[in-house]
């Protein structure tokens, strides 16, 4: 039902997209977006898979992209940088390359497992392939946290730019030489403005995905000036480069909240779904135990094991050669899942003990990127006391925390009974409408009982035409109910408005009862106690979580 909306949005003209979005309590920058896509596939790619599938596909893409993306992210596969290689016996020459990461298999590993996760994790097959900004939100994250990752690499190397030239990071002659990685030049101060920019432009497709980018971005900005303390014009400017920006999202945010204070005079309507349960909700949100538990146990395992054969063969521990690199892979995780994690539990804080319904994996869905890399991370930084070996151990982690997360969401015994969805919306509104549509007589009427937030303001019946037809467009978009029947979009107390109609609503509509009576059929995604004891006459039939009531 929630889809609908963003299909309503563009069944009109691109200037009623902006108002019909604002109905629905939704941002116009996706569904513009939407609109524009919508108009320039061709018609015969429509004819083919149906306007559904050509919407989907949208969401479907950029899920796709984003789990594609995590695999080079994870991996370093592409990532131009003067840090990210293991040091030669000839330092001139590594520099005089200027150095492209190429991933060993060990890195890899990590990739392709961060990649599957997030393919096979069942709330992002859920809200990745959804008719809604959720996707997008993904996709911006991942774009995010590769700008993150360039950014934070940099300055790492061992070696200077100038062939022959080797400086230690962090030592005074590395900070005081303008031909030092660790000298920020000015097109770094534009990368650090660009992360800024993709932030506000998640917060400007769905303002809820600043609930976890936002403290990614404090993060990200702590430690950035923290990493560049010792070169005081590098700090100077990064210092300039993220105040400036904080003074932008400080406007921002105070216009924001000046032209949507009706939001907060009106959250009681998210109480019904974005409420805390109690403090096992905060272990329930995500799968920690495959993306953050099972990997870093492993790893921490797998050091400690890999030290002490090593030290029995060798009689002295040896650091890999490749160890900063390893060392910079668990640093950059360790600042995400930290930014994860406190996100997670400001959020569930202020849904339990502030008034504030934020508690729903679709406002915090900017998560899952993140842990899925954080995953693959610990994975290709555990090391062994060879290659061989090693390669062994990040396999087995990789297809333990799988298996793990697979069996967590039931996947293995869904598959088991020869069904292949992974994530299954469960309204069923096509067949709804359409058995509708078979049973009902010329000039019937119909209520739709939508069921969204959007009706706890309405009277029983809805006066204003522009929500009217928003909550009657289940039946009048892609699923059309036809002309033959008269549909009537329903505000509150729907359900016990048409089971017994005998009383003015208290918005003062009299005819509300006759209307209620005069009603065949009920169509409804609520659940409703009444349903157990349908009165004499009435009889309910479901498709899925939507039911239908029909009055003989």
């Amino acid at each position: 039902m929630d889809e609908l909306h963003s299909a309503w949005c563009i069944a009109g003209t691109l200037g009623q997209v902006g108002e019909r979005a604002a109905i629905g309590n939704q941002q116009p920058a996706y569904f513009i977006a939407l609109y524009l896509w919508r108009h320039l596939v061709p018609a015969s790619l429509v004819a083919v898979y149906g306007i559904e599938a050509t919407l989907r596909a949208t969401s479907v893409l950029m899920t796709s992209l984003s789990a594609a993306w995590l695999v080079a992210i994870v991996s370093g596969t592409g990532i131009r940088s003067r840090a990210w290689r293991p040091p030669s016996r000839n330092p001139s020459s590594d520099a005089a390359r200027g150095g492209r990461f190429s991933p060993t298999r060990n890195t890899l590993v990590g990739g392709i497992a961060a990649g599957l996760a997030f393919a096979l994790q069942r709330d992002a097959i859920f809200f990745g392939t959804e008719l809604r900004p959720y996707a997008a939100i993904m996709l911006i994250t991942t774009a995010a946290l590769a700008l993150a990752r360039h950014l934070t690499l940099t300055g790492y190397s061992i070696e200077a730019e100038t062939p022959g030239n080797t400086l230690p990071i962090g030592s005074d002659a590395a900070s005081r030489n303008p031909a030092s990685p660790e000298f920020v030049q000015p097109r770094g101060c534009w990368g650090r403005a660009a992360l800024h920019g993709l932030v506000m432009f998640a917060a400007a497709v769905h303002v809820t995905s600043l609930i976890v980018l936002a403290p990614q971005l404090m993060v990200f900005a702590i430690y950035d000036l923290w990493r560049h303390r010792a070169h005081a014009p590098s700090r100077r400017a990064i210092g300039i480069t993220h105040v400036a920006a904080g003074v932008i999202w400080i406007v921002g945010a105070v216009l924001w909240i000046w032209s949507h204070g009706e939001l907060w005079q009106s959250r009681d309507n998210w109480n019904s779904f974005a409420i805390t349960q109690g403090w096992g909700d905060l272990w329930r949100m995500w799968p920690w135990g495959a993306l953050v538990i099972v990997p870093v146990v492993g790893w921490a395992v797998a050091a400690r094991l890999g030290a002490s054969i090593s030290w029995l063969r060798r009689g002295a521990f040896q650091e890999p050669r490749d160890d900063s690199g390893r060392r910079r892979d668990l640093l950059m995780a360790g600042l995400v899942l930290a930014g994860v994690i406190g996100s997670t539990v400001v959020c569930y804080l202020l849904s339990a003990y502030a008034g504030v319904p934020l508690w729903h994996r679709r406002y915090l869905v900017a998560s899952l990127p993140l842990l899925c890399a954080v995953m693959g991370w610990f994975i290709g930084a555990t090391r062994c006391f060879s290659q061989s070996a090693t390669l062994v151990v990040q396999i087995a982690m990789a297809s333990a925390c799988l298996a793990l997360l697979l069996t967590a969401q039931g996947a293995l015994a869904t598959w088991g009974r020869g069904v292949s969805q992974l994530a299954r919306r469960g309204e069923d509104w096509r067949s709804a409408v359409a058995w509708v549509r078979d049973a009902a007589d010329d000039d019937d009427q119909v209520w739709i009982d939508a069921g969204l937030i959007e009706q706890n303001t309405q009277p029983t019946l809805v006066a204003d035409p522009k929500v009217e037809e928003y909550l009657r467009y289940v039946t009048a978009g892609p699923y059309r109910l036809g002309e033959r029947v008269h549909c009537v979009a329903a505000g509150r107390d729907a359900i016990a408005a048409w089971l017994a109609p005998s009383a003015p609503d208290d918005s003062g509509h009299s005819s509300t009862d006759l209307i209620a009576s005069q009603s065949r059929f009920l169509i409804t995604r609520r659940q409703s106690h009444r349903f157990n004891r349908l009165p004499v006459g009435i009889k309910g039939y479901r498709f899925g979580r939507v039911t239908v009531l029909t009055r003989r």
